[in-house]
């Protein structure tokens, strides 16, 4: 039996963690499990980079998940027009110590997801 270690992928409807996942399946060997909930390793919290809404409600994941559990905010749908500053994700990891690394990815255009994958093998 493969030990295995669980990354958990929260977000609103409709940010991509569905398509995250699927894409993580794909080029994963090295024993992760990708879910949305259950016990986890680390947390990413998910948010698409054209909706307002979708980076405002960052805020209440970040109140959801334990402080013991490192996060990793992603923000997709890097290939559309983005409404979010990167001022404001670096004033969001001010406020989080458990806030541990930042990406921009496109599942879609298939944009950043090694840089992503890099991030977890590094936890």
């Amino acid at each position: 039996m493969t030990d295995s270690i669980q990354i958990h992928i929260v977000g609103d409807n409709g940010v991509g963690k569905k398509s995250l996942i699927n894409l993580l399946m794909k080029i994963d060997d090295r024993g992760f499990e990708f879910s949305e909930y259950n016990k986890a390793y680390a947390v990413i919290i998910m948010f698409d980079l054209n909706s307002r809404t979708s980076f405002e409600n960052v805020e209440s994941w970040f109140r959801k998940i334990s402080e013991r559990l490192p996060i990793i905010l992603v923000g997709n749908k890097s290939y559309l027009p983005n409404e979010i500053a990167i001022e404001e994700i670096k004033d969001m990891k001010n406020m989080h110590q458990n806030f541990i690394y930042y990406q921009n990815i496109s599942v879609k255009e298939n944009q950043n997801i090694d840089k992503l994958c890099f991030a977890i093998l590094r936890m």
